[in-house]
């Protein structure tokens, strides 16, 4: 959604239940949005408070708000049965090689690691020795349980006995036993090897840091500006190892308090009239957002309260939103998901490829926020295992004293963050990274190939031609006044429904229903899937508003299934069936008329004020009445 405010995002959950926002600068996107890049914020636990009926889930007691499922290693990957990915193309044309940059990096400082210090000096390193130990090296004291890679933080990274203050982080070499990634060759227990030459640079070292040095660091009374130059060096050098690409530049990251990121939020809007009128009526078909209510508000509870950081294209900086403005603190896991994105800037420009609608918005960002919660998620596994991990500190969590976000809302922004990351391995495990190399310059079109990674379908482009009478109007937003809404957020739609207005359509427990490790919820369902394409119209009129939403199904079956899950929900929102393909809902912040029609594998929406109206928006409905009105 456009401007709304400087820092427009789209969001994601780390598996650790940390959620991250994404936004896009200047972008003309519908209802996504569009600013600046990545914030990060605290999950405000999309999943649904739901019952399941009998027979689903392990009890019959109400299944709480999850931060997201804590799916295992060995959860099965979806079934590949298709090589193609029909929006990515082929990966090993020869036409978009992976470039490695110069890192300008030199030798690491060398100076005693059991030295201490509290009060923030220059990082202690360990001197790169002849050989690593023979086992990884762990800084002790950790005692948890819980698996890498699936809480908030990695299990490894507590501070050991040696009884480091902090202030000063502790740098070990060597971690033994690192994996091939990104094509960087595997840790044998020796020096760290260089990839590349004098003149492209050196993958997995940055600025003295090799990726498999142990960077430890106490943030209980904040962290200091060596602690984070250390942190920030051997996160981008992990990064690279895992990615196999080299940063061109450094990286500035800077801190600043809630407050002050409240005070750029609060400035930064500069959203026209008409695009928020406009926005209003495409997040008030799927049954949202209501007359009622306002959409850019509600990006605004997603923002104020939960961003923890986000990444500026424009400006090449990125921007870590401490809770405690006294004693700034850094979570590990939302630097690594901001520095993937600093790396894909550098190399593919994230501001060459922002959309015009929102679904295709939605699927661009399964790349660009699929990678990054890929990367993240590999991060994490080497983490207590071939590298030991600073630990996220306790206090980096969201204001979560304002108002919650709309259901709906949060599910279709979330989608890229949950589904990308199973596209993104789906890719990497057909065709090695070069393929998700070559999907920054042909990435996909719809969120349906995003959820569906081995679906080659097409999707069809649907037009809306204008047949309006009276004076109605479409908005100059948008892609000349429409939007295209998606698989993504047509499951989003139902969602909602089911969470908040206890809606039979679907059932909301399916959410949790994954089977890769790597994803985060299901947006699966039967009236969703099968989608082809649509569009959306919005029109207005002397202050009224209506629209006309146009869906295409693979197969008759899919429309049907659709057109009866959609006027069910109009039944259950107790509309009155005032005559063919007519529905009235009397009272209620979606109070309208509604026409819709299935004609073969086309479900047709016309919505208006009234259902004289109706036919002042598309001429060619004519409604005719029932002698009496079905309920």
């Amino acid at each position: 959604m456009k401007g709304v405010p400087a820092v427009l995002l789209a969001l994601l959950v780390l598996l650790s239940g940390t959620v991250v926002f994404v936004s896009f600068d200047d972008a003309p996107v519908s209802a996504v949005p569009d600013d600046d890049y990545p914030p990060v914020v605290d999950d405000p636990a999309p999943t649904p408070d739901v019952t399941p009926p009998a027979g689903e889930g392990s009890n019959g007691d109400e299944s709480p708000d999850v931060d997201g499922p804590a799916t295992g290693a060995d959860d099965p990957a979806p079934d590949v049965d298709s090589p193609d990915e029909p929006a990515v193309g082929d990966p090993d044309s020869p036409d978009t090689p992976v470039t490695d940059g110069g890192s300008g990096a030199g030798e690491p400082d060398v100076s005693d690691p059991d030295a201490g210090g509290s009060d923030g000096g220059d990082p202690a390193v360990d001197p790169a020795p002849d050989g690593t130990p023979d086992s990884p090296v762990t800084d002790g004291g950790s005692g948890g349980d819980d698996a890498p890679g699936t809480d908030g933080g990695s299990d490894a990274g507590q501070q050991g006995g040696d009884g480091d203050a902090g202030g000063d982080p502790d740098v070990i070499p060597g971690d033994t036993g690192g994996t091939t990634d990104g094509g960087v060759p595997v840790d044998d227990g020796e020096d760290p090897v260089p990839v590349g030459s004098e003149d492209d640079g050196i993958i997995g070292y940055e600025a003295g840091y090799w990726y498999n040095q142990t960077v430890i660091i106490d943030q209980s009374d904040g962290v200091s500006d060596a602690e984070l130059d250390a942190l920030v060096a051997v996160t981008m050098a992990r990064v690279e190892y895992i990615r196999g690409l080299e940063y061109l530049e450094p990286v500035d990251v800077k801190i600043i308090s809630r407050a002050e990121y409240r005070a750029q939020l609060a400035e930064g809007s500069n959203e026209t009239e008409d695009h928020s009128l406009w926005n209003n009526q495409v997040w008030e078909a799927l049954f949202i957002v209501g007359e009622d209510e306002n959409i850019s508000d509600e990006f605004n509870k997603l923002f104020g309260s939960n961003v923890l950081g986000y990444y500026a294209p424009k400006t090449d900086e990125m921007i870590i939103v401490s809770t405690d403005p006294d004693q700034p603190t850094v979570d590990p896991n939302v630097l690594v998901h901001e520095m993937v994105h600093a790396l894909q800037d550098q190399h593919f420009d994230l501001t060459s490829s922002l959309k015009d609608v929102q679904d295709e918005q939605l699927a661009r960002n399964g790349v660009v926020e699929g990678e990054a919660n890929y990367v993240t998620a590999l991060y994490k596994q080497h983490c207590g295992t071939t590298w030991t991990c600073t630990q996220s500190p306790p206090n980096t969590g969201a204001d979560t004293s304002g108002e919650s976000p709309a259901t709906g809302l949060l599910i279709a922004i979330f989608q890229p963050y949950s589904d990308g990351p199973v596209w993104m391995d789906y890719m990497v495990q057909q065709k090695g990274w070069q393929a998700v190399t070559y999907s920054f310059e042909n990435m996909p079109t719809t969120t349906e190939a995003v959820i569906h990674p081995a679906n080659t379908d097409r999707p069809t482009r649907v037009e809306v031609t204008d047949a309006t009478t009276g004076g109605w109007a479409r908005f100059e937003s948008g892609d000349e006044g429409a939007d295209v809404l998606g698989e993504a957020s047509i499951y989003a739609m139902f969602y909602h429904l089911a969470k908040e207005g206890n809606s039979r359509v679907i059932s909301a427990y399916d959410i949790t229903n994954v089977e890769s490790q790597y994803d985060t919820y299901n947006y699966v369902s039967k009236p969703s899937a099968g989608w082809a394409g649509d569009r959306i119209v919005p029109y207005h009129k002397d202050g009224e508003y209506g629209y006309v939403w146009a869906t295409e199904w693979d197969t008759t079956n899919d429309a049907q299934e659709f057109y009866e899950a959609y006027t069910d929900v109009l039944e259950e929102f107790r509309a009155d069936r005032v005559g063919q393909n007519t529905w009235v809902i009397e009272s209620g912040p979606f109070a309208d008329a509604f026409h819709v029609t299935l004609d073969g594998t086309r479900v047709t929406i016309v919505n208006a004020p009234t259902v004289d109206q109706l036919s002042e928006i598309r001429t060619d409905v004519q409604v005719k009445p029932y002698s009496r009105v079905w309920r």
